[in-house]
């Protein structure tokens, strides 16, 4: 979405806050007093951040919510894989914690080996044969308790 798109839904949102979506004149006209435009379709940006501004001024409330993932999606497939089967697992109710943290703990469980004896602590860092010898026993897991 632009930053357009995002200062005019941020508008509408203001509107509905200060009660001005019934009253199609007030809303225009304070538009109008602000802009000397009465739609915000024909505003540009410092236009509709001084309606914004206004609106936050008598009490309208902006809340930006932000990205809700919390972790960066992975750019290789296998490491997608391990963790779309986690959440697999998850949901048949193989593990209690569907967490990260937790397929991390996993992950390094199954990883130990002589060259790394604490295992590999991030799904991410996992080579090729590292990510089957974790997602073979995820789809073996599976099937025993489907």
């Amino acid at each position: 979405m632009s930053i357009r798109n995002t200062l005019i839904a941020k508008v509408k949102i203001g509107c509905k806050q200060l009660d001005l979506t019934d009253d199609r004149e007030a809303y225009e006209a304070m538009l109008h007093n602000l802009t000397r435009k009465t739609s915000c379709s024909k505003m540009g940006i410092k236009e509709l951040e001084k309606v914004i501004k206004h609106m936050e001024s008598r009490g309208a409330v902006f809340i930006n919510k932000g990205n809700k993932r919390k972790h960066k999606k992975s750019t290789d497939a296998h490491t997608r894989m391990l963790f779309g089967l986690w959440t697999e697992l998850y949901e048949a109710g193989g593990v209690a914690d569907p967490s990260r943290e937790a397929l991390r703990a996993w992950v390094k469980r199954m990883t130990k080996s002589e060259d790394h004896p604490d295992g590999v602590s991030d799904p991410e860092w996992l080579t090729t044969k590292q990510l089957n010898q974790c997602i073979e026993p995820l789809k073996q897991w599976i099937a025993r308790i489907s």
